[in-house]
């Protein structure tokens, strides 16, 4: 929630020390296990650093989220800049030898007692930026890092996940479509967004859509896409372990990230209480309800992105979630 992105930062706000805001925090975590939830995750932006004040802050957050029993993740992406994200491998140093690079990062925020880490490919939304070889690379040195060095990693050999955005018109040429119509690009070439099929399996994945358009919605265009249906596809089929051929699939977590607010223009300032939000998700959730059934198989659970004036969102998040 931006209503807390100094604490969650640890940083101080301009009205109030970071240590008057954790009871604002605690009140979050009682929220999230009132409403049956394991996990809060979020965004650790690059201002801040590594300091070690920062560290044992974060680390107070953590201890707050574990007394709830929620599992604390953090949101670093691999390479991507947009969004002052604070990365993973931050240099073209890093990009060449990242094993270390990566392994100190992680390391890092275990020590501030996260859980697992979520993450993102290419350098932006719309950039790949490093090659679609060199990506996977990336992916599989951070999920084997993050499965020897995060809580969550060493319990189930998934501490790392990586969401699977639609944005569209992007390839990676160096590998195999398995899933059939290019993943909502057309033609054969493999939707870059998918490329996690490839890595490492130690790698959870997080199909992820956009806004208040549920799968089969007309999404009028947004990021490029006519409806959501092939992320719904990606994620069942990944679920199920095989591929739109029938070859099967590496075994991963999966896990659906689905919207409950939208921050980009349309809820900044003065934040819109939108309903159809919850309606979209608890179509979305019978629909993949339906697949499960259809395919006997299941997806692993489900990340809500909820951002915005979260105070005001939180029925759209109760109903939701």
């Amino acid at each position: 929630p931006l209503e807390l992105a100094d604490a969650l930062n640890a940083f101080d706000a301009p009205d109030a020390p970071f240590a008057d805001m954790l009871a604002q925090f605690e009140r979050l975590c009682v929220f999230l296990v009132a409403n049956l939830q394991n996990r809060l995750e979020w965004v650790v932006l690059r201002e801040g650093g590594a300091s070690a004040l920062r560290q044992r802050r974060l680390a107070q957050l953590t201890a707050v989220a574990h007394a709830y029993s929620l599992a604390a993740g953090v949101d670093v992406p691999i390479a991507l800049r947009q969004q002052h994200a604070w990365r993973l491998v931050n240099s073209s140093s890093a990009a060449q030898h990242p094993v270390a690079a990566v392994t100190e990062r992680v390391r890092w925020l275990a020590a501030a007692g996260f859980d697992f880490l979520s993450t993102e490919s290419g350098t932006s939304e719309f950039t790949e930026g490093a090659s679609d070889t060199h990506m996977v690379r990336l992916m599989n040195v951070t999920a084997r890092v993050a499965a020897a060095e995060l809580p969550l990693g060493r319990a189930t050999g998934t501490g790392a996940f990586i969401k699977v955005h639609c944005s569209t018109g992007q390839t990676a040429p160096s590998y195999r479509n398995p899933f059939g119509g290019g993943g909502g690009d057309g033609g054969g070439a493999l939707n870059y967004n998918f490329l996690p099929t490839y890595a490492d399996a130690a790698l959870g994945v997080m199909p992820h859509t956009v806004m208040w358009y549920a799968f089969g919605d007309d999404a009028s265009g947004v990021y490029g896409n006519r409806n959501f249906t092939y992320m719904l596809d990606f994620m069942m089929q990944s679920a199920a372990r095989r591929a739109a051929d029938g070859t099967p699939l590496a075994a991963r977590a999966v896990v659906a990230h689905l919207e409950s607010a939208y921050w980009v223009s349309l809820d900044v300032t003065v934040p819109l209480f939108l309903p159809v939000y919850a309606v979209a998700r608890q179509r979305d959730f019978a629909t993949i309800a339906a697949r499960e059934a259809a395919c006997a198989c299941r997806i692993d659970g489900g990340m809500l992105f909820s951002s915005g004036d979260e105070w005001g969102y939180w029925l759209n998040d109760v109903v939701a979630l």
